[in-house]
């Protein structure tokens, strides 16, 4: 596993500090380094970017950083007068994770507009880890990991199974079979037992090394694929979640939101989010 390039974003709230800890700990895990992006609004068009670490705003970034994460873990703090998320995904390019906290807004607004971590997951470029307070990211004893056998979940498979090779956790694959109670009991029965033979490949095409520390379950609700995901997520202590996006954007996005949007919007899970037309590579 590389070295990993982590961006932090803050705005020196005591909230987006949740993200510190999981981001030093996977620098600690990897050799990797932390980098802390401020971006901010004033109400002017202008945009200009300060990466001093003289600067007032910086050395303040710094401060807040090096109460959680040691000094020898960050490699900067940026400043920009710029929009949030622009600045964010566009600075996210030149790195292989961003790590930030949910805002934990609910609600309307949050339902249909999202919050800036929601926005950050849609259009970044590299994965994008959402964490909420208090919830034990290390030791990671335990992934969850979703698919839906496209190739889009299959993207996802490559840093579960690197995130388990030097944790030593063990990976939950998961398929959730969402049937309704008119289809035949047969027919449901021999689509399960598909599925199931699909993952036995699937394992020893994509986890032939780590076979052991994969645990698959196909597994038949009633509820809405995001519905079970979440109940099980609420109910089974798991360190991490990782998932795929659609890659959807979009007024159809914001109203009604992808299977994992539902998810991260309901969890205190730490979710990893990948998207897979993603060229990043751990």
């Amino acid at each position: 596993m590389k070295n990993l390039r982590i961006l932090v974003p803050s705005d020196f709230s005591d909230i987006s500090t949740n993200a510190f800890g999981p981001a030093a700990k996977l620098a600690e895990l990897t050799g990797g380094k932390i980098t802390i992006l401020n971006a901010y609004k004033t109400g002017t068009p202008s945009r200009t970017t300060d990466d001093d670490p003289k600067s007032e705003r910086n050395q303040k970034l710094h401060e807040l950083a090096t109460k959680i994460i040691a000094p020898e873990l960050l490699d900067g703090c940026i400043s920009m007068l710029a929009e949030p998320v622009e600045a964010i995904t566009e600075r996210a390019k030149d790195f292989d994770i961003v790590v930030m906290s949910s805002h934990g807004r609910t609600g309307f607004s949050r339902l249909m507009l999202g919050s800036v971590a929601e926005k950050v997951i849609r259009f970044s470029d590299v994965p994008v880890l959402v964490v909420e307070n208090g919830h034990p990211f290390f030791p990671m004893e335990k992934i969850l990991l979703t698919t839906d056998f496209s190739e889009n979940a299959y993207k996802a498979y490559s840093y579960a199974k690197n995130l388990s090779e030097v944790t030593g956790a063990e990976i939950h694959l998961v398929y959730v079979l969402s049937f309704d109670m008119t289809e035949p009991a047969t027919q449901i029965e021999a689509f399960k037992r598909t599925k199931e033979k699909q993952m036995k490949k699937d394992i020893a095409k994509h986890f032939s090394t780590i076979s052991d520390k994969i645990k698959p379950e196909v597994m038949l609700t009633r509820k809405s694929v995001h519905e079970a995901l979440t109940m099980m997520l609420d109910e089974t202590k798991y360190n991490l979640a990782i998932m795929a996006t659609l890659g959807r954007t979009g007024l159809e996005y914001l109203r009604m939101g992808s299977t994992t949007a539902n998810v991260v919007r309901h969890v205190k899970t730490p979710v990893l989010v990948v998207n897979p037309n993603s060229k990043v590579s751990w």
